[in-house]
C-alpha cells in the first residue's frame, strides 16, 4: 500500500516524528500486522513517553496481551484525556476482563 510505504519512508528519515510513527502503527494496526503496529507505538513513546494517542493504542492493543500493561498506558493516557470516549471503553472492557463491571 502507497500509504504504508510512505510513512515507513517518513518514520526512517526523520526517526523523531512522533506523529510519522504514530500514523504507521495505525495504517499497520488497520492492516491487521498488531506486531509492526505495537513496534512503531512504542517507538512513538520513545520520541514522545506522553503522547496521548499513542499511549490509547497500545492500551487497547494490550488488552488482550497483558491487561497490567493496558491499564498502566491507558491511566497515563486519562492524564491528558480526562474525558476520552476511547480511554473510557479501555478502562471498561479492562473492568470486563477483571469481572468488575462496576468500575
Amino acid at each position: 500500500p502507497p500509504l504504508l510505504s510512505a510513512l515507513e519512508a517518513q518514520s526512517k528519515s526523520d526517526p523523531q516524528d512522533v506523529v510519522a510513527w504514530f500514523r504507521l502503527g495505525r495504517e499497520q494496526e488497520a492492516t491487521g500486522d498488531l506486531v509492526a503496529a505495537r513496534a512503531s507505538y512504542e517507538r512513538a513513546l520513545q520520541v514522545n513517553s506522553n503522547a496521548p494517542p499513542v499511549l490509547v493504542r497500545l492500551a487497547s492493543l494490550e488488552v488482550d496481551r497483558d491487561r497490567d500493561r493496558a491499564n498502566r498506558f491507558a491511566r497515563r493516557a486519562q492524564q491528558f484525556l480526562e474525558t476520552d470516549p476511547e480511554v473510557d471503553w479501555v478502562l471498561g472492557r479492562l473492568a470486563l476482563k477483571a469481572g468488575n463491571a462496576e468500575q
